[in-house]
């Protein structure tokens, strides 16, 4: 039977969004998109779909819900839930997690030393140097052994501040509001140094901003502005698509994303592109189809193509004797023999 024409724009969304991992997997980039579904339960489903897609091209995948007690005024509940929500690519249902991804990575190695090896030169590469960095390293220094840096790295995603319970000469700082920027920027570095090509991280239901007091909201509109802001930063992520889904509430109700004019003018400003197929890094994109003509087919997702770097050789400057005005050249000195 003949596609309808929800699922015919659907399908051309999840092929958009599968070019634009393929994009940040080569560039490195990082982007937050928004999308807006008439119901959750549509959106649980395209998401579905989404995941699938992004463990097939080589990114982990984590999901979590926004709810009113861990929503955007509270980044690092958040945070926290993506991590322990964390899934590599050929990994179990169950397999979720930091300390399941480190298995992973152990258990493609012939040895601890040779895992230990690999990480440590993705970590130069990506520049990996924060506190989950220095609990990953441990943890993959203790092949064998690992309950210890594992409750470690527990204690540090529940917030608590290692540099008071543990005598060891790196002190780390608690998981809190406003470290959680930087340590979901960690994350997507280690994820890279871990051999994977990118994170895909997905936050359901964020239309509950809109029924938070003026004040959270306020602070979670904020958040998520400065997260769009800083995402593609020096300090921000790499090889990460975030995905914000809602309702209309968020995007067209009288306590929705209107009130923020820096963050309205970010996600609702109009963009350019076909409406017949939608574009690659659209910032905000409609799961229902939109009116007018039958979505037509696009091509498959292409890998862009990897380019080398241009090589450029070093200027060497020859010296030149100049003559003085109105005279000859210089001439050198002659030799006095002793």
């Amino acid at each position: 039977p003949p596609e309808s024409p929800e699922a015919a724009w659907q399908s051309a969304l999840l092929r958009s969004a599968q070019q634009g991992m393929e994009d940040i997997a080569l560039t490195g980039a990082a982007e937050v998109l928004f999308l807006r579904a008439k119901r959750a339960s549509a959106a649980s489903a395209w998401f579905d779909a989404l995941s699938d897609a992004a463990w097939t091209r080589g990114f982990c995948v984590a999901r979590v819900s926004v709810l009113a007690d861990r929503c955007f005024d509270t980044l690092d509940g958040l945070v926290r839930n993506l991590v322990l929500s964390l899934r590599a690519p050929g990994a179990g249902e169950r397999d979720r997690g930091w300390a399941p991804l480190l298995d992973a990575f152990l258990a493609g190695h012939d040895s601890p030393a040779a895992a230990l090896a690999d990480f440590d030169r993705g970590a130069a590469v990506f520049g990996t140097h924060g506190d989950l960095a220095v609990l990953t390293r441990e943890y993959l220094e203790a092949a064998g052994r690992p309950a210890r840096p594992a409750s470690r790295i527990d204690a540090w995603l529940a917030g608590t501040d290692l540099s008071r319970v543990e005598s060891r000469g790196t002190a780390l700082a608690a998981l809190s509001a406003p470290t959680a920027l930087r340590a979901l920027g960690e994350c997507s570095r280690l994820a890279r140094a871990l051999g994977h090509r990118g994170l895909v991280l997905i936050f359901e239901g964020a239309e509950v901003l809109t029924r938070l007091s003026a004040s959270r909201r306020d602070g979670g509109f904020t958040v998520l502005r400065e997260l769009i802001d800083n995402a593609d930063g020096a300090r921000g992520l790499v090889s990460a698509q975030l995905w914000v889904s809602a309702t209309a509430l968020l995007y067209d109700g009288a306590r929705g994303i209107a009130l923020s004019g820096p963050l309205s003018s970010r996600v609702l400003a109009p963009t350019s592109g076909s409406a017949d197929l939608p574009p690659p890094h659209r910032p905000l994109v409609d799961l229902s189809a939109p009116p007018g003509p039958r979505v037509r087919r696009s091509g498959r997702v292409r890998r862009p193509p990897v380019r080398r770097p241009l090589v450029r050789r070093p200027r060497v400057r020859r010296r030149r004797h100049r003559r003085p005005p109105g005279g000859t050249a210089r001439s050198r000195p002659p030799r006095t023999g002793h």
